[in-house]
């Protein structure tokens, strides 16, 4: 079911969500100072999206 109605430049929601909904918190994904990566690993589509997540943007 849709919960948004489009009509030219206008959309309207049919459904109000709680504040926060589908919003992941911070720090889920890993602990602060816990170790993703060390130097010499290979940087796997999984790594790369994870570092991506962290805001890492050298590797």
């Amino acid at each position: 079911m849709e919960e948004a109605e489009a009509d030219g430049a206008t959309v309207t929601v049919q459904r109000v969500h709680k504040a926060g909904h589908h919003v992941r918190p911070a720090g889920e994904e890993v602990a602060a100072g816990e170790e993703v990566a060390r130097a010499g690993d290979t940087v796997t589509p999984p790594l790369l999206g994870l570092l991506a997540t962290l805001g890492v943007e050298r590797v």
